[in-house]
């Protein structure tokens, strides 16, 4: 009862006021087709269950830090969803609530999340990248059915050992690795001056980037530079970290290294 929305000319629904969003008919239903951006302003506690679903023509939205929980089946089969950014302030998404949002290649979840419902981000074919930030939430089951992607999760963070205990029980095919949550998530043309999405390239320097094992200099990743032993060994220590799998090293291990 305290919350509005609104669609406005841009294709954008905007929803504002304050408190939670009841579960039931929704009055933008009707033109669900026509949503190309959401907003969900400071204020709104919650988003309810169903709320977007099947709005096929949704692309981008942006969550307040006010929200502290995603519905069941919210976003479900939002078919055209690139870009979610949730507010620091969520603590909950409900099962399946990202489900065949087969457009979506990342997402990132802020510090303060405690639980990630079963299916959540089923189906998400296009899924690349997923971050975490804080120690591990309460993760249901089949979370990535039919998803293969890398799941970063941060190292310092606490309960992420049993997670891995038990990573299968989360379905698709997952890499896992440690990452520093202090990084700049962006696509590597706006990172790098000397890379751009028409060379041939992008696809592999945004994974070495997104997975820390080359991160560049002085804003230039030098495609085209020669490779070095020491940049090699350097890539090859990353990745071992990252993995888990690495040991503290000295130069006594290469003799001619002081």
């Amino acid at each position: 009862t305290n919350l509005t929305w609104k669609l406005d000319n841009n294709r954008t629904l905007t929803i504002s006021g304050t408190g939670e969003m009841a579960d039931g008919a929704f009055g933008w239903q009707d033109s669900c087709a026509s949503i190309k951006q959401l907003v969900v302003a400071d204020g709104v506690t919650s988003i309810a269950d169903d709320a977007f679903s099947w709005c096929e023509n949704l692309e981008e939205v942006t969550i307040a830090d006010s929200v502290k929980s995603i519905g069941r089946d919210a976003f479900y089969a939002c078919y055209s969803l690139k870009s979610v950014e949730p507010g620091s302030g969520l603590q909950t998404i409900g099962s399946w609530a990202f489900a065949s949002c087969t457009d979506l290649e990342q997402f990132s979840l802020p510090a303060g999340v405690q639980s990630v419902g079963q299916g959540a981000f089923s189906g998400c074919g296009s899924l690349k990248r997923l971050y975490f930030r804080g120690a591990a939430p309460a993760l249901g089951d089949d979370i990535f059915e039919d998803v293969t992607a890398t799941v970063h999760y941060p190292a310092e963070g606490s309960g992420w050992d049993a997670v891995l205990q038990n990573k299968t029980q989360y379905g698709g095919t997952i890499r896992w690795r440690s990452w520093n949550p202090d990084r700049v998530l962006a696509p590597v043309d706006e990172l790098f001056a000397d890379v751009t999405r028409q060379h041939w390239f992008y696809d592999k320097v945004q994974y070495v980037y997104d997975n820390e094992l080359m991160v560049g200099d002085k804003g230039l990743f030098m495609p085209n530079n020669a490779l070095t032993r020491a940049m090699a060994v350097q890539i090859l220590y990353a990745n071992t970290k990252a993995c888990g799998t690495y040991k503290a090293v000295t130069g006594q291990d290469f003799e001619d290294v002081a």
